[in-house]
């Protein structure tokens, strides 16, 4: 499903896509990723930067489930193919962070 550029939706809808009911919940969501409010009354945001918000979420949750797979997963979810590039730009396929599980050594002054 392709989700247009310029399709606002009302805050009811964010929550419901976000799964969240109250509306100071939902804003701050909103801010926290930065997400501008387009119109006032009623409060209306575009849908693909929540949709976007959403997707980065789910790739990053994905990324720690299968960090040797999670691109080639994602890539097989069925997304809007001009979302799955915007995500990939965001979340390079190659750039795959290790965490680093070595313990460093205790400084002298520790010990």
């Amino acid at each position: 499903m392709r989700i247009e550029c310029t399709t606002l939706i009302a805050l009811q809808e964010v929550g419901a896509m976000i799964k969240k009911t109250d509306k100071r919940t939902i804003l701050k969501w909103l801010d926290d990723k930065n997400i501008s409010i387009e119109s006032q009354r009623p409060k209306l945001v575009y849908k693909w930067w929540v949709e976007y918000h959403i997707q980065l979420a789910m790739v990053d949750s994905l990324k720690k489930q299968e960090p040797q797979r999670w691109a080639e997963i994602y890539d097989a979810s069925g997304i809007d193919e001009a979302m799955k590039r915007a995500v990939f730009i965001a979340r390079p396929r190659d750039l795959n962070i290790e965490v680093n599980q070595t313990k460093k050594p205790i400084p002298n002054y520790f010990k």
